[in-house]
């Protein structure tokens, strides 16, 4: 089968994804992930050089989530005060609720799942502006396994999470769209994304990045 070359570093991969098995358009590892009805992918990008530095996914049935229904887990927590967090963002367009309260020299940013109400990581972001820390439940994955691109001129709309933001869209754009993470998730998935972006700092030298994918496409 003819097929368009492109350069992913010092590998090469064809646009047609027909050299799946060595990574492009995702690794067999990532693409086994993906067994239920919405599945997550979180991605903590460094915000001056695009490098991936921590990779984490969720899966789940589907779930309409309200906002007081994602609230509540946090609630009970006995290290930070939840009872007073106020919403950032629209779930409507990112499919994320994130709910943000302060408490002594740290602000905090709990980050829930509207499609299934998991809660899928706490940001602890020092008011100094010092890097802010993740605290999550769930596993780190290998960041090899989100493979390469076998078709870079895909696009998903990236948005920020909150529009009163400075975040760099571009520079997560381009670190994500050098994955295989779209094309794994648009294979397995009806529906992906968008690319939504917030930042964990004030500088911002950390990056989070959140796409969802709903609808399983064929049962596993």
């Amino acid at each position: 089968m003819n097929g368009v070359w492109v350069s992913v570093a010092s590998t090469q991969c064809r646009a047609d994804c027909e050299m799946w098995p060595a990574g492009c358009g995702g690794t067999q590892e990532l693409d086994a992930q993906f067994v239920r009805q919405v599945c997550v992918a979180v991605l903590a990008i460094d915000g001056s050089t695009g490098k991936i530095n921590q990779f984490i996914e969720d899966c789940g049935d589907a779930k309409v989530t309200t906002a007081a229904e994602a609230l509540a887990p946090l609630l009970p927590m006995s290290s930070v005060n939840w009872s007073g967090a106020v919403p950032v963002g629209v779930a409507s367009s990112s499919q994320l609720y994130a709910f943000q309260v302060s408490s002594g020299a740290q602000r905090h940013t709990a980050y829930v799942s509207a499609n299934t109400g998991h809660l899928l990581l706490i940001v602890d972001r020092p008011e100094s502006g010092a890097p802010g820390s993740i605290r999550s439940s769930l596993t780190s994955r290998a960041v090899g396994e989100l493979g390469m691109s076998c078709a870079p001129a895909a696009t998903t709309l990236p948005v920020a999470l909150d529009p009163a933001e400075s975040v760099g869209l571009a520079v997560a754009t381009e670190a994500v769209l050098a994955t295989g993470l779209l094309q794994a998730l648009r294979r397995n998935f009806e529906s992906v994304g968008p690319l939504v972006v917030t930042a964990m700092d004030a500088a911002p030298s950390q990056l989070l990045v959140f796409v969802t994918g709903t609808g399983l496409v064929v049962p596993k």
